[in-house]
């Protein structure tokens, strides 16, 4: 009896230590060992928000520590960063907030990728870092390294980059919430020259997001169809979710021209999509609010009421919903006076009240990180105008060196020559290309336009130029002194051409300036080649062919 007590607890011993070696050599990243070293953070992302669906915490903490004894295994210093990384997002996950210990391994694996020259690394960790405040609204600390991004990526090259395009789709929505429209659509253009390697979702959103700064700028008819493509695209690859939001999308167009009963019709589309369970909740109950509004336009109280009731009980209480309740609240409060059910009015104003007060609250914290991002802007500007002032300077100076004699000679030519240059009509550089406004204000018939005139200016409006322009605030001084200088600019702009954005007013003032293209760049904060298509954008609006200028 004795050994058969022995033996089984032998073997039961045996099976322990099986299966605790064999929990051991099923540690979640082990697959790492396999795949290429540019592709393990986005492989670890993966498995870290599967182990935290299986394991506790704490069991998945200790997971990640596999990663480091990877790294020191293989002597890869890439997994180094993918082991900072991971930290970094293990704990962002667990608090759902930003904190100390996220931040801290966020910044140690972008010091680490900069001190050891890992420049793909270098990119993808200060992507992670800007991606890690713009996730918790911080859009003011996330402006800088996204800019940042931007330009490694130029200064690296985009073949370099692994998953480039997947770094664009972020900051194009990323430009887009903080309304610089011009960046965001150049960020998503970049993105679609990488469609072969796109997966269907990321197509969606580049093609989506394409379709909301239409929709912002007033070009419905280009927002509809890149929410159509989005929709023939997803139904295709049979993805629901997203033929919802792109239905839902063109019903806010419909919307915005007053359409209301198409309108309905396609934010019913959305909710009936996205309310099921494998769908985009939050897709679906931003559809069910703007079905309610509608109905509230409409005159129809009664429908609009369930639906009011509808969304207030599936939507959840969080600091980013306070606003969207608060709106809600407020229209049920509306309705209940309109159908005269006085029973639920007091608690309906109570819940307004409330959620009124938090939303405040939360839109005060979002306004002061709004200011931030305006100083961080104009700050980041002055750094860009300030290192082209710099760039420009050395040039010059290598080029007074190293040309001496020769500027010395041609200045000589020049000065022997004055009176028939006078006499000569000032030619345009060729390959320039600018609009000529003044025939755009006094007839639609384009022409081109030799030696024109300088356009005088105050000197408060001069001293404006100087300034960020994409700033709201600056741009609407500056536009109030424009319109002191040459009154008749807006308004005859405004009698002749419908639906101009913000956008092209400050393009077609800017260039009645007569600016040049790299001028341009400068003030609107963006690329020479941006400003082309800029051109070329307003150009099609316009209907009007580009003049040569001098650039």
């Amino acid at each position: 009896m004795n050994t058969l007590r022995f033996v089984l607890l032998f073997l039961f011993a045996a099976w322990s230590g099986f299966l605790s070696a064999n929990h051991t050599l099923e540690n979640p990243y082990d697959s790492l060992a396999f795949v290429p070293s540019n592709q393990s953070g986005a492989k670890a992302y993966g498995i870290l928000r599967g182990d935290l669906e299986k394991s506790s915490p704490k069991q998945a903490l200790e997971h990640i520590q596999f990663i480091r004894d990877l790294s020191k295994k293989k002597s890869d210093k890439v997994l180094v960063c993918t082991y900072y990384e991971t930290l970094a997002h293990y704990y962002s996950i667990v608090n759902d907030s930003l904190n100390a210990l996220s931040t801290n391994y966020h910044e140690t694996a972008v010091q680490f990728a900069r001190d050891n020259a890992l420049n793909d690394q270098h990119v993808r960790q200060l992507y992670a870092l800007a991606n890690y405040y713009f996730t918790y609204a911080r859009k003011s600390v996330s402006y800088g390294y996204f800019r940042e991004v931007l330009l490694l990526i130029d200064k690296y090259g985009e073949k370099s980059i692994s998953g480039v395009w997947q770094y664009y789709i972020t900051m194009g929505r990323y430009f887009y919430d903080i309304k610089e429209y011009e960046l965001s659509r150049d960020a998503l253009q970049q993105v679609l020259k990488y469609e072969t390697r796109l997966n269907d979702r990321e197509y969606f959103n580049t093609m989506n997001t394409l379709g909301l700064i239409a929709t912002i700028e007033g070009d419905y008819e280009q927002a509809n169809s890149y929410f159509k493509i989005v929709y023939e695209k997803s139904k295709v690859a049979v993805d629901s979710a997203w033929m919802g939001i792109s239905y839902g999308n063109m019903g806010n167009v419909f919307a915005r021209q007053n359409n209301h009963g198409e309108a309905l019709k396609h934010f019913f589309v959305d909710y009936n999509y996205n309310s099921k369970s494998w769908g985009d909740v939050q897709s679906a109950l931003g559809s069910l609010k703007k079905i309610a509004e509608t109905y509230y336009i409409m005159g129809d109280y009664d429908k609009a009421l369930l639906r009011t009731n509808e969304y207030l009980d599936k939507m959840e209480r969080k600091p980013a919903r306070y606003m969207a309740l608060s709106e809600m609240f407020n229209l049920k409060v509306k309705l209940l006076n309109k159908l005269g059910l006085e029973s639920e009015l007091l608690e309906t104003l109570k819940q307004y009240n409330h959620y009124n007060s938090l939303a405040i609250s939360f839109e005060n914290e979002a306004a002061i990180d709004a200011m931030k991002l305006a100083e961080e802007k104009q700050k980041f500007q002055a750094l860009y105008s300030e290192s082209r002032r710099n760039k420009i300077i050395l040039l010059c100076l290598l080029v007074l060196v190293a040309g001496g004699a020769v500027v010395g000679l041609l200045y000589f030519l020049r000065n022997r020559k004055n009176t028939l240059i006078k006499e000569e009509p000032v030619l345009e550089p060729e390959n320039t290309e600018r609009y000529d406004v003044s025939t755009i204000i006094h007839s639609k018939k384009p022409y081109a336009v030799q030696n024109s005139p300088p356009v005088l200016v105050s000197k408060e409006l001069r001293d404006h130029l100087d300034l960020n322009l994409m700033n709201d605030r600056n741009w609407g001084d500056f536009k109030d002194l424009f319109d002191a200088d040459f009154p008749d600019f807006f308004v005859e702009i405004g009698d002749k051409y419908d639906g101009l954005s913000e956008s092209d007013l400050r393009l077609l003032a800017l260039l009645y300036l007569n600016l040049s293209n790299k001028e341009l760049a400068d003030k609107l904060s963006i690329s020479p080649e941006g400003v082309k298509k800029a051109k070329q954008r307003l150009k099609k609006k316009l209907s009007l062919r580009l003049v040569q200028t001098a650039d």
